[in-house]
């Protein structure tokens, strides 16, 4: 019952505090009240706690998606955390960035009180067929042993499709390029392509979500134990523009294409475009408040310096005879002497 704590077995009987109280088939919502179970020895909230709590919002969802006799279990989980958060409420919405027939990908976003973002969680579910009466989803459910040959397979032919859809769209433009052209570049028939998309429109959106969980992960990992923001700023956009060549397929559809998409898919790829985005609009706002940068739009700031990172990536053969590492430097100094205060230069 919304607004009720989960039973014992929903598999959140170690997580006091947590109640459900939304739950629809785009949108699930819940609040988590950490207190002193859940912090870990420096007084905030344990990565744990807060990874289940967003796991099982997201298992509320799939379960609401899925058909009769239909099963889900949590194949991968990637969490990015933005800011640390002691004891208080903390409110999750989690939303679909993709439900199909044999997987799903949600996304949950927490924050604190304030609307603070603190962490972004996202997890792929496999759908199987199961006995009637089994439960319907559970973030805290291993997948069973005898599921981990096919969800290995499952899991190399999702990235094959991606792959391919990538490179054939880039070539060929996204109205050009036809299913079938991606089918034989992942080296598989069509039908069972279309076991894991759809279409064109929900394979471009698929290659946008794993292309910015990818970069979340690079940039993560870049601006780790960065204590002020301009020096988190600075690895930012390092990390960002090192990795968009490796991406460069991916950003280069995104930039160019998603215009000539359903306004649903369109606004979709919008979400997750924005979502990865606020990794440098936090920064900006915390650099903003610290006094380190001069006021500015943080979401126009966003989009202005991923533009000029992925610049070596969507106009390469314009920079490449300036190098990798001056274009880097480059775009460096371009922004932070911009955007910092004379005096906390």
């Amino acid at each position: 019952m919304l607004g009720e704590p989960l039973p014992p077995s929903s598999g959140l009987h170690g997580l006091p505090g947590f109640v459900v109280t939304s739950v629809a088939r785009d949108r699930v919502t819940g609040e988590m009240e950490i207190a002193a179970p859940h912090l870990n020895a420096a007084g905030v909230a344990h990565e744990g706690a807060l990874m289940s709590f967003a796991g099982a919002l997201g298992a509320q969802g799939a379960a609401a998606n899925l058909a009769a006799g239909c099963t889900a279990t949590t194949i991968e989980s990637r969490t990015s955390f933005l800011r640390g958060c002691g004891p208080g409420i903390v409110r999750g919405e989690c939303a679909p960035l993709h439900v199909g027939s044999t997987t799903m990908i949600w996304q949950t976003i927490l924050a604190d009180a304030d609307g603070n973002r603190i962490a972004i969680v996202t997890q792929t579910q496999l759908v199987a067929q199961g006995a009637p009466g089994e439960p319907a989803a559970d973030a805290a459910v291993p997948a069973e042993t005898g599921a981990e040959p096919r969800t290995a397979i499952a899991e190399e032919r999702r990235a094959a499709i991606l792959k391919a859809g990538a490179k054939v769209m880039g070539a060929r433009g996204f109205a050009s390029a036809t299913m079938k052209e991606i089918a034989a570049a992942a080296g598989m028939h069509v039908p069972t392509m279309y076991q894991y998309v759809r279409g064109k429109d929900e394979l471009l959106f698929l290659i946008c979500v794993e292309c910015f969980q990818s970069l979340n992960v690079v940039l993560d990992a870049a601006t780790e134990g960065e204590e002020t923001a301009g020096a988190r700023l600075q690895a930012a956009i390092a990390a960002l523009v090192r990795s968009s060549e490796q991406h460069r397929s991916a950003l280069r559809l995104i930039t160019r294409e998603t215009a000539v998409l359903q306004p649903p898919v369109r606004n979709r790829v919008h979400a997750e475009w924005n979502r990865f985005l606020a990794r440098f609009s936090t920064i900006i706002e915390d650099g903003v408040k610290a006094g380190e940068f001069v006021p500015i739009d943080p979401a126009m700031a966003a989009h202005l310096i991923e533009s000029l990172c992925e610049a070596w990536a969507i106009r390469r053969v314009a920079l490449r005879r300036h190098g990798l590492p001056n274009v880097e430097a480059g775009i460096i100094q371009l922004v932070l002497s911009g955007i910092r205060r004379k005096e906390a230069a």
